[in-house]
């Protein structure tokens, strides 16, 4: 009786230890769940810093109205009619003005840049016998997308208001040879509260789920095939994505 007891005493162990062995596995065997699903069957779901979502929500009107406005970064043409020394593009610094000639500074950040436009005229107005000045937007960071991660061509990229997930994935070369098409993240800021959210582009490209709509400032990361996509990792990622926003080193493994 000992000896049958000793045996199914091993075979239980012996099932607990493959128990184990494959939750350690995580994905690494056939039929496994993806990284992500495993993330999020482990109760990852968010904290207070960022909240992991099955689709992100759509920026509010509120988000909407301060995209429309002229940000530190911005590239803005001017053109003043008939004077060509004065027309030029000028960035906005980080105090949030633009510097022309004769009028030195004008205050751009958080105006309409039809707002500005009269700014600007008024300025001139001093000076000049009504002048006629207009304004166009060359480039802006609030129009842009931050790709990073394994993709070929990592940096930042202009979107519009019809920009989607894998038109900027291809803007970045495409997934590149140790990428995971499965473990695609895409992070938004909306009133002040940080999501992201997981996309398979291969579902995408087969229609199986719909690609989403970008808007400015989102950040996409995408992570190696051999990469365990836990919590921690998808937080530390966004942190790397924003400290080098803008070069092409991708660094997110």
């Amino acid at each position: 009786m000992s000896h049958r007891r000793e045996r199914a005493a091993r075979l239980v162990g012996l099932a607990w230890l493959s128990v184990v062995v494959l939750s350690l596995a995580g994905c690494t065997g056939e039929g496994a769940l993806p990284d992500a699903s495993v993330m999020a069957a482990q109760g990852a779901g968010g904290d207070a810093d960022l909240s992991l979502v099955d689709e992100l929500p759509v920026p509010t009107s509120k988000n909407a109205d301060q995209n429309s406005l002229v940000t530190v970064g911005d590239l803005i043409e001017v053109n003043v009619y008939g004077m060509e020394k004065l027309s030029r593009t000028v960035q906005v610094d980080s105090l949030g003005n633009i510097s022309l000639p004769l009028v030195n500074n004008v205050r751009a950040a958080n105006q309409s840049l039809s707002g500005l436009e009269r700014a600007v005229t008024a300025a001139y107005s001093r000076y000049l016998q009504s002048p006629s000045v207009t304004l166009s937007l060359k480039d802006s960071p609030a129009r842009r997308v931050t790709v990073d991660g394994q993709v070929v061509k990592p940096g930042n990229y202009p979107i519009n208001e019809r920009s989607t997930l894998s038109e900027a994935i291809a803007d970045a070369g495409g997934v590149n040879n140790i990428g995971d098409q499965a473990k695609v993240f895409v992070y938004r800021m909306v009133d002040g509260k940080r999501y992201v959210a997981n996309y398979n582009l291969a579902e995408i490209r087969a229609n199986a789920r719909p690609a989403p709509r970008l808007y400015g400032r989102d950040t996409i990361i995408v992570f190696s095939s051999s990469s365990r996509v836990a919590w921690q990792n998808v937080k530390d990622a966004l942190g790397v994505a924003q400290g080098v926003a803008g070069t092409s080193v991708g660094l997110i493994r």
